[in-house]
């Protein structure tokens, strides 16, 4: 028989499951204390429920650079960016830890150097035995890198997208220094170098709005040449000023007011990058910090550069662009000049001509020589006046002088003037009108003159035994017309050009100056009307074109518009 105190001996008493159980919250509490204390990968932080620091590991202080002697006991907000406190952001997130258990939240993270970083916090309230909160554990990481990369491929992203949206150099420069601005730093300044090699100042920009006004100061000021952007220039290599001095002011500041410039923008670190397009220097890039706290690094030229590269294409493209339009702009005034100079022995001919018609009618010869020399002065009439009109378009001054014009009487007109034409090139010219027509707001003379373009043309691409019909009817506010024939067609893949000035389809086998078409476009729309085609290859073509009814103008009261 088993005796009680034999029994005792064998089952735990209630002091044995005490001690035992202390035990292994003594070993669990070391176990948690080495874990603290010798991850350096974490930053682990306890805090009490004022958010003061009442534990701090190896890797606080590595990531930190504090001692525990320094932070324990003191607000847990001198590890924040005061912006990020002063917005009620870290309160937030404790308070969402202390109702849910833990939250989570990407902050600004300051070191005792007073540099900053990104970090990852996931806050856990802690409870007592009972289950009371008596404060927080807070595990940081530094997701800086991470972060920044995934920044830096949206950033870069949205580079190209915006840099596409304009080819003006102006425009785009200024584009370039406004991206730049706010995730390569608070300001940007752009110099190009331009011919002979001098510098100019092409944009200055500021992130913070009070400082615009200084921003736009320093536009006015060139580098001298111990300026370090002569330096990236030399060597086309970056410069990187993690920390800027107020002796380094001194050296590139021409004058006190310059210096004063300078520091009143507040300069707190700098970046120097070369912009080259195709082994050519277009421009330096400078960039500024100007928040306190805030440094260049090593790993932040590689961003910039790529930036640059982008920035670089950019604005080689829309240089280019403005050399293009620069040339197109003397040739039109070269055309301008010439036509118009043409028109005086233009003119001489056709007089001419005709006192030779007298003569010859009068001694009984022959008229034909006389008749091509006028027929080869009215078709180089023709050509210069569509070379005026051209320059006209593009300067924007090609006058209209509309009124109400008969619709029916206009078209009879222009049969009448082509039916010669027509008869001589052995196709037909018929005519398909909708009844009671309405009145055009129109300039006469240049209705005409779309119709002898477009009849011409079809006259030029239909062969022999075609026909060719002009037609109207109305439509709402407008007139719509048409000029259609049976002749060659045109190509799927040229009917987006046929309006482009001196373009020709190069299979046409009919050459002309390719100005016809273009000239079509701009009186068309000079009366606020609208053109386009209709064509199948070797089938025919019809063009189609709009103008105002007179009754849709006549509140206007309008006596002249010009081209746009």
């Amino acid at each position: 028989m088993t005796t009680a105190a034999q029994a005792g001996s064998e089952f735990p008493t209630v002091q044995d499951e005490l001690r035992r159980s202390n035990e292994e919250l003594v070993d669990a509490r070391e176990f948690l204390e080495n874990v603290l204390e010798s991850s350096t990968q974490y930053s682990i932080i306890a805090k009490d429920l004022d958010r003061r620091i009442m534990a701090w590991n190896k890797g606080a202080a590595r990531i930190y650079g504090y001692d525990a002697s320094e932070v324990i006991g003191q607000s847990s907000d001198m590890l924040h960016d005061p912006e990020e406190v002063r917005s009620g952001a870290v309160a937030e997130l404790h308070q969402r830890a202390h109702a849910h258990g833990h939250a989570t939240g990407l902050f600004r993270r300051r070191r005792k150097d007073g540099s900053e970083f990104l970090a990852r916090l996931t806050i856990t309230r802690r409870n007592d035995a009972e289950g009371n909160a008596i404060g927080y554990l807070v595990v940081s990481h530094d997701v800086t890198v991470e972060q920044r990369h995934l920044e830096e491929q949206q950033f870069l992203a949205r580079v190209g997208e915006t840099l596409q949206t304009s080819l003006d150099y102006a425009a785009t420069a200024q584009r370039v220094a406004q991206l730049a601005v706010g995730f390569l730093g608070d300001g940007c300044v752009i110099d190009i170098l331009e011919e002979a090699n001098r510098l100019s100042r092409k944009k200055v920009v500021h992130a913070d709005p009070a400082k615009a006004g200084l921003a736009e100061a320093l536009e006015h000021i060139l580098p001298d040449r111990n300026h370090p952007t002569w330096s990236v220039l030399d060597t086309r290599q970056p410069l990187l000023f993690p920390h800027v001095p107020t002796d380094l002011l001194w050296s590139i500041a021409k004058d006190d007011a310059h210096f004063r410039l300078l520091e009143a923008i507040g300069i707190e670190s700098a970046m120097l990058v070369p912009v080259v397009a195709h082994d050519r220097f277009v421009a330096v890039l400078s960039t500024v910090w100007c928040r306190p706290g805030h440094r260049y690094r090593a790993e932040d030229i590689g961003v910039a550069q790529e930036f640059a590269r982008r920035a670089a294409l950019a604005m080689e493209n829309a240089l280019l662009y403005d050399v293009a339009q620069a040339a197109i702009r003397t040739r039109d005034q070269v055309l301008g000049f010439v036509a118009h100079d043409l028109r005086n022995p233009l003119g001489t001919i056709v007089t001419a001509t005709a006192l030779l018609r007298r003569r010859h009618v009068d001694t009984g010869g022959s008229r034909r020589p006389v008749d091509a020399i006028e027929r080869a002065a009215i078709r180089m009439n023709r050509l210069i006046e569509d070379l005026l009109d051209v320059t006209r378009m593009e300067g924007g001054i090609l006058a209209i002088e509309p009124a109400a014009v008969k619709t029916r009487e206009a078209i009879a007109d222009c049969i009448d003037a082509h039916r010669d034409l027509a008869v001589s090139a052995s196709l037909e010219l018929q005519v398909d009108l909708e009844d009671n027509l309405p009145d055009v707001w129109a300039d006469r003379d240049r209705l005409l003159q779309i119709f002898e373009n477009l009849i011409g043309n079809a006259v030029k691409f239909t062969a022999p035994g075609g026909r060719i019909v002009v037609g109207a009817r109305s439509r709402d506010r407008e007139v719509q017309f048409w000029v259609c024939d049976n002749g060659a067609g045109i190509a799927d893949t040229d009917v987006p050009q046929l309006f482009d000035r001196f373009w020709q389809a190069n299979n046409s086998g009919r050459r002309g100056t390719g100005l016809g078409l273009p000239i079509v476009k701009g009186l068309v729309e000079s009366h606020g009307g609208r053109i386009w085609v209709e064509s199948v290859k070797g089938h025919g073509s019809t063009f189609f074109f709009t103008i105002p009814r007179a009754s849709a103008h006549a509140s206007r009261n309008t006596p002249c518009s010009q081209f746009h």
